[in-house]
This record gives structure tokens, C-alpha cells and sequence, in this order.
């Protein structure tokens, strides 16, 4: 079944290659040859051929190859389109048989997408407008502003890694950069991110406020809110995914030095990592000197 694939953490992603060599489903092949024999399960028209499966536990419906264009929870899916629902009937996922715009977002033929759970016993798929969680794509996408890499196959079985991940808000949470880029943080002059590496945005609860950075890797060494901080290539090994991290506010978190400096009256060496509060005051130093 090709919508099962492995959800990463998400963290790192040194090394990802520029490209996907992900090859989608035959979308025209596959529905010519399974949608001669259609069932109708709420509504919808799927193929009773191909992949059709329902949960073991009660026999509710669960997914299936579409095979007539169909608007469902807030969404146009087009014919061949495999589709899967939660076990409340919510909307999981979708591998797209052609582009289509989901939550503002323009997607592609190829394209799987995953979608936030909604398991309330309430749930009404009438009411509800299912909102994007995760795009893997074998193509690069630009996603508010940001540059991002498309997934890369992880094993053999098709499955893909690293996508491009959204908070419930609509906002971009996070992706690997697809190139060297920059970013303001809120308040702050723009700092450039690393090509290849995780950048990660705060939630800010609307795509129409200013980007928050999290966390990311510097594509080099900058000078940021006053502090000589390490980039590529020459950052530390470490259990630390990040070379920098920010408060919501925009405010420093906590940098790798990137010379020896002194700080707030104290002097430090290069390749140690600060941490300072949401007001700038220094409360924590970690590496050694």
C-alpha cells in the first residue's frame, strides 16, 4: 500500500540530497484498470479493486482509490486520488492524482499529503474542513517565503522523509531549506540559514503575522543581537541539531560562539554554546573552555 510511510522526528537532515528520486504511482494506469467497479461508502465513489480497507475494530471504512472528482471536508480531490480517513471519518491523508490547492497551498500531481486528526465523536464531515499537517513532495516548494527541499526516499519501500510540516494555524512549522537562506526575525535585522539543514518556525497563530524562527543552522558565521555566532562549516558535533535558537519575541535563545568574546562582562571561547532568557540576560553556559 503505497500512503503507509515513516514519519521522521524531524530533526537534522545534514547530508539530504538536493533531490527526491521518488517516483509517484501510475495515477491514469492505476484508475483505468480499477474504477470498472466502483462502491459508493458516504457519498464518495472508490474502486472496489484497489487497496479498498477498513479498521479491524469496527468495520469503519478507511481508505481507498477515488474514482470521480470529489469535494470532501473542504477539499476537491480529483479521480485517482487515493484517499484516507480516520476512524471518526476524518480526513488523514491523500496521494494526489493531479494539483489541486489545499489550505492555500498549490499541490502537485505526486504530492502526499497528511492531514491534522479531528477523533472527536461528534465529528460531522459535513462541517469539517480538514486542515494540511504535512506535504512530501518530490519537488522543491516555496511555502510562505521559505525555500524548501523535497522529501527524500528513507529505505526501500517507497517511503519518504523530511517533509514539510504546518501547524494547526496554517503556519509553516518546519522544513529542510532548498537553499542558503534569509530570514528576519521579529524585531532583529535578517540572518542567513543553512542550505541542507532544518529550519524551524514558532507558531504565531497566523500566516499573515511575521515569521518567528525557532531554531536553525547558520549558513555561516553572523553577527547576531550583538553575539559572534559559528555556522556552517565549522560547527561543532553534537547531539544539538540547531546553531541558534530564538524566543517567539524574536529575542536570542542560545548561539555557538563563533570567536573568543566577552559577554555581559565575562569572557568566553569560541565553540562554547550561551544561553540566555527572553530578556537577554545570560543564564547558562555549556562546551568547554
Amino acid at each position: 500500500i503505497f500512503f503507509f510511510f515513516i514519519i521522521s522526528s524531524l530533526r537534522l537532515a545534514q547530508g539530504a540530497p538536493a533531490e527526491s528520486s521518488y517516483t509517484p504511482p501510475d495515477y491514469d494506469g492505476i484508475t483505468r484498470k480499477n474504477c470498472n467497479l466502483t462502491i459508493e461508502i458516504k457519498g464518495m465513489l472508490f474502486s472496489q479493486t484497489y487497496e479498498l480497507v477498513y479498521y479491524k475494530e469496527n468495520g469503519n471504512f478507511r481508505a481507498g482509490l477515488l474514482c470521480r472528482n470529489q469535494f470532501t471536508q473542504g477539499i476537491e480531490f480529483k479521480k485517482g486520488s487515493y484517499l484516507e480517513f480516520g476512524e471518526q471519518g476524518d480526513l488523514r491523508y491523500a496521494s494526489l492524482s493531479t494539483s489541486t490547492v489545499i489550505n492555500q497551498a498549490s499541490l502537485e500531481r505526486g504530492d502526499e499529503v497528511r492531514f491534522f486528526p479531528n477523533d472527536s465523536e461528534t465529528f460531522d464531515a459535513n462541517l469539517h474542513h480538514a486542515k494540511l499537517q504535512m506535504i512530501f513532495s518530490d519537488r522543491p516548494y516555496i511555502v510562505q517565503g521559505i525555500p524548501c527541499m523535497p522529501a527524500f526516499p528513507m529505505g526501500s519501500g517507497g517511503q519518504r522523509n523530511f517533509g514539510i510540516l504546518f501547524y494547526l494555524s496554517g503556519r509553516l512549522a518546519e522544513c529542510v531549506l532548498s537553499e542558503n537562506t534569509l530570514i528576519s526575525a521579529v524585531g532583529y535585522p535578517a540572518i542567513t540559514y543553512a542550505k541542507g539543514f532544518m529550519i524551524v518556525l514558532h507558531d504565531t497563530g497566523s500566516t499573515s503575522v511575521e515569521k518567528s524562527v525557532s531554531g536553525g543552522v547558520l549558513a555561516q558565521a553572523q553577527l547576531v543581537q550583538g553575539i559572534f555566532s559559528e555556522g556552517r562549516p565549522n560547527l561543532p558535533t553534537g547531539e544539538n541539531p540547531w546553531s541558534i535558537g530564538f524566543y517567539p519575541n524574536g529575542s536570542l535563545a542560545f548561539a555557538v560562539l563563533s570567536s573568543d568574546q566577552i559577554i555581559q562582562g565575562i569572557s568566553f571561547k569560541k565553540g562554547q554554546i550561551i544561553h540566555l532568557d527572553e530578556t537577554g540576560k545570560l543564564i547558562q553556559v555549556s562546551g568547554s573552555k
